[in-house]
């Protein structure tokens, strides 16, 4: 099961990524809050409401592309963080607040999420997770999602290119 959704949250990285290359290469971004097509150095804070991993599970992956449509290195407290081969992405399975950032000369840090409880039995309290964009430290977007008491899994991405615009899935179903 775990492996499964681990799967699905990637899949949704790679293909919310593509959906910004695609973005990218047209002139609209100045439509997208946030989304000016500044390049340089691209930030996502998160922040859990709870982290107590007796209780929940994380799953995060950030990926980093730079303005020529490369891979961007990624780091978090100035260290660089080791990314897959196949998909240049890093993730990690803490439930911890984390501040991961690209390399100068980037386009967008893209970071995926899936929160679930720790025995896939519906949630006895809420837990929210806040993403929080930048570039060149400038705060363009923030965005909190929440999963619910009584749900189970929660998945959602978040992007410095469109504005902090993502997606957002509770216990398999697209929320608005």
């Amino acid at each position: 099961m775990i492996k499964r959704i681990y799967s699905v949250l990637l899949l949704m990285a790679i293909a919310f990524t593509t959906s910004v290359v695609f973005t990218s290469c047209g002139d609209d971004d100045d439509d997208l809050p946030g989304g000016d097509g500044t390049t340089g150095v691209h930030r996502i804070d998160i922040q859990f409401s709870d982290n107590n991993t007796a209780k929940w599970k994380a799953t995060t992956i950030f990926y980093g592309m730079k303005s020529n449509g490369s891979y961007s290195s990624l780091y978090e407290n100035d260290k660089q963080l080791p990314a897959t081969g196949s998909t240049h992405t890093w993730s990690t399975d803490e439930m911890r607040n984390i501040s991961v950032q690209t390399e100068n000369g980037s386009r967008a840090v893209i970071a995926s999420i899936i929160i679930q409880t720790v025995n896939i039995k519906p949630a006895e309290s809420d837990v929210t997770v806040t993403f929080v964009g930048y570039v060149n430290n400038k705060r363009i977007a923030t965005r909190s999602y929440t999963l619910p008491v009584g749900k189970r899994i929660l998945t959602a991405d978040f992007s410095t290119e469109d504005g902090g615009r993502g997606s957002l899935v509770i216990d398999g179903e697209l929320v608005e």
